[in-house]
């Protein structure tokens, strides 16, 4: 056997949503045979060149073993790997957030965000009567986000009837919280990639919300007071608080239907609008509203700012690219091994 071509991609949970996209993605790098299989005999005979473990393998694999056998990745890796990073020689992160959050352990990396790539791209039928509001994700982001987003719906002073889509794993948990809001028809999508594609192809804004709320138990308010006098939040200062792997997956899946957004400021999505388009990261509801109403009122606005998020997509962030940029990256790994 050998390893010139040959891939082992492995997560323990290949249900998540992570590890699918990562898997459609990886499964289009050229020249390479992806397996998804544990095949401890492959293994044993250096069959692998690569060995790619996602998020939940550890306790699945003696990680010193395989160093041996093949050059190792971690795909998106979080807390739980802190003791075990050292032992990989490259790291596949899912944002600029997490690359600073990983970045101690000096390892050569890649951003490479999770997502699908859709191949309907036009608006479909599209109702001009009526704004459609749209949110695709977990009901985790959405949930945190419902006082705003009730403040925001109620607060829209226009004409039109508003339309809020939310896409998620209805069948989990049906979120009740929103159906009953003045002027807004609430319609709950099960979550699969054929109802991204219907939804978005009539989608007039995108809501990203990020950030998580701030952890004020008791305890840590105790906390807080006895270093008061060393740090004292401010009534002119605020606290952004978001997960090591926060990332601009659901923004990218928006921009390639066009679709303008309005999201928050974790350093990704500052990134990803640049200064053309940075009004619409918002952080209060009173901004949210604002970003939302300025884009109902100005059409060319909301239409070039879809577009922009489009280019930005089309030129950084495809399946193609990031997988081209990716095999540069990893095989300088066995370049620098021949050289050592």
């Amino acid at each position: 056997m050998t390893s010139k071509n040959n891939i082992l991609f492995f997560g323990a949970n290949k249900d998540s949503p992570a590890y699918k996209f990562y898997y459609e993605s990886f499964s289009k790098i050229k020249n390479y045979n992806l397996d998804t299989d544990l095949d401890f005999d492959k293994i044993n005979n250096d069959f692998y060149k690569f060995i790619f473990l996602h998020t939940g393998y550890k306790k699945k694999f003696n990680l010193n073993f395989l160093k041996c056998k093949s050059k190792l990745v971690l795909v998106e890796p979080r807390t739980g790997h802190y003791n075990e990073i050292e032992k990989f020689d490259f790291l596949i992160v899912n944002s600029f957030d997490s690359r600073l959050f990983f970045s101690k352990y000096k390892k050569p990396s890649l951003i490479y965000p999770p997502l699908h790539e859709h191949q309907n791209f036009g608006n479909k039928n599209k109702d001009y009567s009526r704004i459609r509001l749209v949110y695709h994700g977990n009901d985790k982001h959405i949930s945190i986000f419902k006082e705003k987003l009730k403040f925001i719906l109620n607060n829209l002073k226009i004409e039109k009837k508003i339309e809020l889509h939310l896409i998620y794993n209805v069948e989990k948990k049906k979120l009740k919280f929103f159906d009953k809001i003045h002027n807004t028809n609430v319609f709950h999508h099960q979550y699969s990639e054929d109802v991204i594609s219907e939804v978005l192809c009539k989608a007039d804004i995108g809501i990203v919300p990020q950030l998580l709320p701030e952890n004020r138990n008791f305890l840590k308010i105790f906390s807080f007071l006895k270093s008061i006098k060393y740090f004292n939040e401010l009534k002119n200062e605020y606290v952004l608080r978001y997960k090591e792997n926060s990332n601009i997956g659901r923004h990218l899946i928006f921009a390639q239907f066009k679709v303008p957004i309005v999201t928050e400021p974790t350093i990704s999505s500052i990134l990803l609008l640049n200064d053309d388009f940075k009004d619409f990261i918002a952080y209060n509801k009173y901004d949210w509203l604002n970003s939302i109403t300025r884009l109902i009122e100005d059409k060319n606005l909301a239409k070039n700012f879809g577009n922009h998020l489009y280019d930005k997509w089309k030129n950084n962030f495809t399946h193609d690219l990031l997988n081209n940029k990716l095999l540069n990256e990893i095989e300088k790994l066995n370049e620098d091994n021949k050289l050592s």
